[in-house]
């Protein structure tokens, strides 16, 4: 995977936050805007599937992925996303150690418990 950024210093600085803490998921969201930002589709397909496959219950970056593919016409993979997203199925990413649907699961509510 390749990024505008000459110097490297992005990968650089995502290699150095996967070593100091590889539950962040930050420097990797960085990267995807990146390579979305300066119109890399490849970069960010497999920046996404690399996310994906780590969290696969991130529904936000299936919609980043999604919009992603509508905006280049890309109606198949759309359709394939949703699949993927909506599957009762677990699936494991490619290189992931967990897998699963993305929805109804989620993210754990952003609320807590009613005060008392």
């Amino acid at each position: 995977m390749s990024s505008q950024d000459t110097d490297g210093s992005l990968l650089s600085s995502w290699r150095a936050a996967l070593v100091a803490d590889p539950t962040d998921p930050a420097p990797l969201l960085s990267l995807i805007q990146s390579s979305i930002d300066h119109s890399e589709l490849s970069d960010a397909r497999a920046w996404l599937e690399l996310f994906l496959g780590l969290y696969p219950t991130a529904g936000a970056q299936y919609l980043v992925y999604v919009e992603l593919e509508l905006a280049h016409d890309n109606l198949e993979r759309v359709e394939r996303l949703f699949e993927r997203a909506f599957s009762r199925e677990p699936k494991a990413g490619k290189g992931s150690a967990m897998g699963g649907p993305c929805f109804p699961l989620g993210y754990p509510p952003l609320w807590s418990a009613s005060p008392s």
